[in-house]
């Protein structure tokens, strides 16, 4: 299996990133539309709200960066580690199956249709044979359930379809 190592960014480019999105949270902040969201900021030193914007100091975003663990361990869903991600990981490029998409070319007839909870099933179960990918990620928004519930949908179908770590986006 090719394991490729992906360098995209230098040391500096990366300090200089960072020291930028320390200002940019800083001085423009973050808009908040959640209303739990907001409390838990108004709990937090470090912090100022005006209205939804969240201006947040850079001594709070480094505290949090130095309080996180270095590594982390992602699981299968049966426990057993499948990789990890760190400063003491391997170096490989980590790989997912998944893009969001709205509609699915069928492969027996080229045809594009709405994607619908089976292309999730059979994606889910395409990426969870490929060697190649260690992740499985939201693969569509199946048009064939209620708008409001198609995170639990497809929260249920990857789950079911592979032993693969989850990668899940929520819509709601």
């Amino acid at each position: 299996i090719i394991k490729p190592i992906l360098t995209v960014l230098s040391d500096i480019q990366k300090n200089r990133i960072h020291t930028y999105s320390l200002e940019i949270l800083e001085k423009s902040g973050i808009r908040v539309d959640s209303d739990q969201a907001l409390e838990v900021f108004k709990k937090t030193d470090g912090v100022i709200i005006e209205e939804n914007r969240v201006f947040i100091k850079p001594e709070l975003v480094k505290h949090a960066i130095s309080s996180a663990p270095s590594l982390i361990k992602i699981r299968k869903k049966n426990g057993e580690e499948a990789f990890q991600l760190g400063s003491n990981s391997d170096s490989f490029t980590r790989f997912g199956i998944g893009v969001t998409n709205s509609n699915f070319q069928e492969i027996s007839t080229n045809r594009v249709v709405p994607f619908t909870r089976k292309h999730t099933q059979y994606s889910t179960k395409l990426g969870d044979i490929l060697g190649s990918y260690d992740m499985i990620s939201t693969i569509g928004i199946p048009s064939d359930v209620p708008a409001d519930e198609v995170d639990l949908y497809n929260l249920v179908d990857m789950y079911a379809n592979t032993d693969k770590p989850l990668v899940v986006l929520l819509l709601h």
